[in-house]
């Protein structure tokens, strides 16, 4: 079954006292319970969670999972590489909590997901990329991300849509460093003639430009 990805769109939040790593994660402390079983009545316990994060870096956001026993929380700065040390500061002052994993920065999961960004829906399974040359720079990673049935009307976020499946299908790190250029367009009809490659062996593709270097 796939993994179906959304964004956490943050809020306009007003004027408060900024926090460090320490009240962050007391306030954590003192609403873990909330936190781990949601109930009718005290959802807003995860809108307060960005609020929280918010007063120590209204950059960040965060990725949550208290279904099952083990719980887990992603801290991420949505590819944002000037914001990974407050990621990792924050994640480095975290408590040791049973049944709790907090994590810096999305980790890789690979492309079997499904992703809805602004309402439209992407499949990475579905998308191909076209490697791009940079002369001046040959080891620069550049490519085009070719998008099925590409309407500018519907598909007006798709860079952004696929900044975000990069991030969760690569790893927000590698993503951020790996990749320095990346444009969307129209998938052609038959993008294996035309150069193109499916997304899913992008990895495979990293590794292999990066071993060319040496």
């Amino acid at each position: 079954m796939k993994k179906i990805i959304s964004m956490l769109i943050g809020l306009t939040l007003p004027h408060f006292i900024y926090a460090n790593e320490s009240d962050f994660w007391q306030w954590f402390i003192n609403n873990q319970q909330k936190i781990e079983t949601p109930t009718q009545g005290n959802e807003q316990i995860i809108d307060e969670l960005l609020t929280q994060l918010h007063k120590y870096n209204e950059h960040l956001f965060f990725e949550i999972s208290t279904n099952s026993d083990d719980k887990h929380l992603i801290i991420t700065a949505e590819g944002d590489s000037n914001q990974f040390d407050s990621v990792r500061n924050l994640i480095a002052k975290a408590p040791k909590i049973k049944n709790w994993q907090f994590t810096a920065l999305k980790p890789a999961i690979g492309f079997d997901f499904t992703n809805n960004y602004e309402g439209v829906e992407y499949d990475p399974t579905k998308l191909w990329f076209l490697p791009l040359e940079n002369k001046s720079d040959p080891s620069a990673i550049g490519i085009k991300v070719g998008i099925p049935d590409y309407d500018e009307k519907i598909h007006i976020h798709s860079k952004a849509a696929v900044w975000v499946i990069l991030d969760n299908g690569l790893g927000e790190l590698a993503a951020a460093t790996d990749i320095q250029y990346m444009n969307t367009v129209p998938l052609p009809l038959q993008p294996e003639k035309e150069g193109y490659i499916k997304l899913a062996e992008l990895p495979e593709y990293i590794d292999w430009k990066k071993r060319q270097q040496k």
